[in-house]
């Protein structure tokens, strides 16, 4: 994405499914259907459409807000760093009404608590360092 981010273009419907491999195991990104440049129509840096799949769909998105389209990748690749190391979603969508999202927000350590008392090693699951990238992505 860092390539993509620098010639001016955000993909804006990150999820696993857009993630393949070529034959030497090297990750290629699939399906710039919903892809826009960074600079928007305007010139401002906003984007303004509203879609993508909803499970990885940052707040401003849901929220009909303007936003910035590298920061809704980052946000899209953090869902899918998590789900890699958990087997399921953080939440079900970055929505004030979403009781998991709610958590993140407002008690992040109870939400990685939560996350984690089922995991073998219970907190130890996830590494601070891991928390701590998870959370500064999203």
């Amino acid at each position: 994405m860092t390539y993509c981010h620098k010639i001016g273009f955000c993909h804006r419907d990150l999820k696993p499914e857009n993630l393949l491999f070529d034959r030497d195991f090297q990750l290629k990104v699939a399906d710039f259907g919903f892809s826009a440049c960074i600079e928007g129509k305007t010139g401002d840096g906003k984007l303004y459409t509203r879609l993508g799949t909803y499970g990885y769909m940052a707040p401003e998105i849901h929220e009909r807000r303007p936003y910035e389209g590298e920061q809704i990748d980052i946000f899209a690749a953090a869902i899918i760093l998590f789900i890699m190391k958990s087997g399921t979603p953080p939440f079900t969508r970055a929505t004030k009404k979403d009781a998991y999202y709610k958590l993140f927000l407002k008690k992040p350590d109870r939400f990685w608590f939560i996350h984690s008392k089922n995991k073998p090693g219970k907190m130890d699951f996830y590494s601070k360092d891991f928390r701590n990238l998870i959370t500064k992505m999203l």
